[in-house]
């Protein structure tokens, strides 16, 4: 049920704007991701270190970044090099080139999320500004970038906000603010689409627009957080915002 503030409509010409991962984008094998991390740990080490020491390295330094993240701090590939250099001894001269292989990732072990192309398309047709808004870890806004683009629709986002470039993750209303502002969207004629609630709802709430729960990728999605709509196909979102 909407909310009495989003009975007021939103305007044609306001900001839509999406999470990334299990919204958009995907991995197309998650277990084969990590092992891609694993492999570039080991190679930052050289010989002697057995893959599963190098796994259960990178699985404490990701726990530091989810504790961060879930603390509502940046944290990023940055602080989880750092970790695993400190965790395993690693030369220091091995930061860069470490922290470009756990980045780096195919636009073919990504899938668009199905019916993200032709939702963003017709939102645009029909008059709305359309935004990103994504929290990262291993992967920066550098690499979300290239990823959306090797999916042809980056040239579809008017404006894009990543943690490890605004400074702060979901669900701090900067993050929504980096959207809004430069595309001069009232947030209270907007919406933001994504599929947890503590951050995508929650923030969407901080920063006066309307949230939308995107059920469609994620297992085992929370049912709580009273958003102002729920979707599990993106294809229907263009005709369900209009109830909004």
């Amino acid at each position: 049920m909407s909310s009495p503030a989003a009975r007021e409509g939103l305007g044609v010409d306001a900001l839509v704007s999406f999470d990334c991962w299990n919204t958009l984008l995907s991995d197309v094998d998650p277990t084969r991701a990590r092992a891609r991390q694993i492999d570039a740990v080991v190679a930052a080490a050289g010989p002697g270190l057995d893959r599963d020491t190098a796994g259960e390295a990178l699985d404490l330094a990701l726990a530091g970044h989810t504790r961060a993240w879930q603390a509502g701090r940046h944290h990023g590939l940055g602080r989880i090099v750092d970790d695993l250099l400190a965790r395993l001894r690693l030369d220091p001269a091995s930061r860069e080139p470490l922290a470009a292989a756990l980045a780096h990732v195919e636009p073919d072990d990504v899938r668009l999320a199905p019916g993200a192309r032709q939702t963003l398309t017709a939102l645009r047709r029909a008059g709305y500004r359309l935004g990103l808004v994504c929290d990262t870890g291993v992967r920066p806004g550098t690499t979300v970038r290239r990823l959306l683009a090797g999916h042809g629709v980056l040239d579809l986002l008017d404006a894009l906000a990543f943690s490890d470039e605004v400074g702060v993750p979901k669900p701090d209303r900067r993050m929504f603010d980096a959207v809004l502002a430069p595309l001069g969207a009232a947030p209270e004629r907007s919406a933001h689409v994504g599929d947890l609630v503590a951050t995508d709802v929650a923030g969407a709430r901080a920063a006066g627009m309307r949230a939308v729960l995107f059920t469609g990728l994620t297992p085992a999605p929370d049912p709580t957080g009273a958003p102002d709509l729920v979707v599990d196909d993106l294809t229907d979102l263009p005709d369900a915002l209009e109830s909004l």
